[in-house]
């Protein structure tokens, strides 16, 4: 099953969207390792970023 149907994509008007594979790896981490998103490794990047792509 393909992910990039359901990434969002960049419409030019704002900013680009993170690195989604770097994003979907934090997301990962947190969620199978129980590790709280402030507490998120700066490699995953932002922890408010990987916090607000998972609601979504």
């Amino acid at each position: 099953m393909q992910l990039s149907p359901f990434l969002p994509v960049s419409n030019g008007r704002c900013g680009g969207w993170r690195d989604h594979r770097q994003m979907v790896d934090g997301i990962l981490h947190c969620v199978r390792d129980g590790v709280q998103w402030r507490d998120l490794a700066e490699r995953f990047g932002p922890w408010k970023t990987g916090c607000g792509r998972h609601r979504i």
